[in-house]
């Protein structure tokens, strides 16, 4: 029985076919198992010079991997590590670190908000320092501590404390986070604020060095004399049909000046000064022998500014002007006849002038 050759050739070719499949199936598998190393560019024009453009694929394939070049990524610099970046972006999101390191250029100037925030944090400050310096010059209550004086809501923490219990606060210990530690410590002495050992003490509202000091009471000492000056006017009018006289100077001065007229006879005879509105009484002031003064008659308003009454006995009054004599004798002349119904030397011994005065009706 004689097979057809059309069916030999049928059964041949699928043998062909099979053999084929598992060749290419085998060296599929041995070249998967070791990764073909990615040439650099010099290498992948050399193989294409020498490889025909016709040349098939899987002829490609059976190229010896030992023979291709290896790529040495070390030796071109301007490679970027691209794993060792992308592990290193990847821990500082796992740390919750900004990766803008890697994005933003170090010398990117954020100078401009930053210093914006710094100048308001100094304004800021200032008016917590002067808020505290303020609480620092109030009388200390009974028990001789305050704590936490500028309240709760404040970011500082200011304790206060007065030891040898006279009213008066002697030390400070200031808390600028409130995390529990001293930041600052200030001493009062010698009738002022001090910190840092006495490097910088505290001079109208700002911390200065001693140095400095002088320049600013100077300035300081020029303001008081203003004041006074216009405190003396006010207490030289006419007193209100009331007799008293509340905050003269007004609640905008840093200076509360009450003026009394006991004898209800229209001029003032008495004034209370508060240089610092702390409700205590820095200086008392009594017109007498048409003059005002103060602690006791020591100091005598003359001539716009306080002197000392010794000195002005010393000049016999040549110093005060025949305008301000007058004035002084209206002054007494205008408060009335006292009750021995005559005034005897009314200018007082101190004056050049002695005046007597007489109620004849």
């Amino acid at each position: 029985m004689f097979i057809k050759y059309q069916k030999v050739r049928n059964s041949f070719l699928g043998a062909l076919a099979a053999t084929a499949a598992c060749v290419g199936a085998f060296f599929g598998l041995k070249g998967s198992d070791t990764p073909e190393p990615r040439p650099n560019h010099s290498t992948a024009q050399v193989a294409e010079h020498n490889l025909s453009k016709n040349e098939s694929r899987s002829t490609e394939t059976l190229i010896d991997p030992s023979t291709r070049p290896r790529t040495n990524h070390a030796s071109n610099p301007t490679r970027t590590n691209q794993p060792n970046r992308d592990l290193a972006v990847s821990k500082l999101s796992e740390s919750g670190s900004s990766d803008s390191a890697w994005t933003k250029s170090p010398n990117t100037n954020q100078s401009t908000p930053q210093g914006k925030s710094r100048k308001s944090n100094r304004q800021s400050d200032q008016a917590r320092y002067i808020a505290a310096m303020k609480a620092a010059y109030r009388r200390a209550d009974s028990s001789g501590k305050g704590k936490d004086v500028l309240g709760a809501k404040s970011r500082w923490k200011l304790n206060l404390y007065d030891d040898d219990g006279d009213g008066q606060y002697d030390r400070g210990k200031l808390d600028k986070n409130r995390d529990e530690i001293d930041d600052e410590k200030w001493n009062f002495k010698n009738d002022r604020w001090e910190k840092a050992n006495g490097k910088l003490v505290w001079s109208v509202d700002r911390w200065v060095a001693p140095d400095s000091l002088a320049s600013a009471q100077t300035s300081q000492a020029h303001a008081s004399q203003i004041r006074y000056r216009t405190a003396m006017r006010i207490a030289s009018a006419k007193a209100n049909p009331t007799g008293k006289g509340k905050d003269v100077l007004g609640d905008a001065s840093p200076w509360k000046l009450n003026l009394y007229d006991d004898d209800q006879d229209g001029t003032w005879d008495r004034a209370k000064l508060d240089i610092n509105r702390d409700e205590i009484d820095d200086e008392k002031w009594t017109f007498k022998n048409g003059r005002w003064e103060k602690e006791g008659g020591a100091l005598v308003w003359q001539n716009d500014q306080w002197r000392k009454a010794a000195d002005i006995a010393k000049t016999n009054g040549a110093s005060i002007s025949n305008s301000t004599r007058y004035q002084a004798a209206f002054r007494i002349v205008a408060k009335g006849s006292n009750r021995s119904e005559q005034g005897k030397d009314v200018l007082g011994a101190s004056s050049h002038w002695k005046l007597n005065l007489y109620d004849d009706v």
